[in-house]
């Protein structure tokens, strides 16, 4: 089934029009670096690198950004409640026993304290962690990073140029050459 990012992910963004407005914040900003030197990478199709000063910061979508962050989704193990493992045929229960010199042991004596279900303190002394878990469907590795992701790794780095207030500037400048929507 196909996202059609402009209408589910919130707005989006274009590839060339958030790099040339971030490098006219900051000039040292460079896209698909690793790209321009002959270089690759298993995705090089559909995301590029996001420098500053040569040193990586995240990757970036290629073409068009949306605003959020979008992943596929694979079959994987969730965690559930050990009251809830009556309602499902294909869960699975384990248990680890924890000894008293382990550093869990004391956490686990207060959770046996405050009844909780996946502790229990046996007859024989021994402590017993119990985890019940079901194959279900999780987020898997992302699709589309999402502008507000990148931008939000760029302010952490403390980029020269690259403050709230400017990225919120070029944001609401939607020409061409202007803001990031060429």
């Amino acid at each position: 089934m196909a996202v059609d990012v402009t209408q589910e992910l919130g707005t989006a963004l274009s590839y060339e029009g958030v790099v040339s407005g971030l490098r006219e914040l900051n000039p040292e900003i460079h896209a698909d670096h690793i790209g321009q030197h002959g270089g690759w990478n298993r995705r090089i199709e559909t995301h590029a690198a996001l420098y500053w000063n040569g040193r990586y910061i995240t990757a970036i979508d290629r073409e068009v950004i949306p605003e959020f962050k979008l992943w596929n989704v694979r079959e994987g193990d969730v965690e559930i409640p050990m009251a809830e493992i009556d309602r499902w045929e294909d869960c699975r229960v384990s248990h680890k026993v924890v000894a008293p010199d382990d550093a869990e042991y004391e956490h686990g004596l207060e959770r046996v304290r405050r009844h909780d279900d996946n502790w229990k303190l046996g007859e024989d002394g021994k402590l017993r962690h119990y985890r019940a878990v079901r194959p279900m469907k999780v987020k898997g590795r992302v699709i589309k990073v999402g502008w507000r992701h990148i931008f939000e790794l760029l302010l952490l780095h403390d980029i020269p140029g690259i403050t709230r207030a400017s990225l919120a500037r070029k944001s609401s400048k939607p020409l061409a050459g202007a803001g990031f929507r060429s």
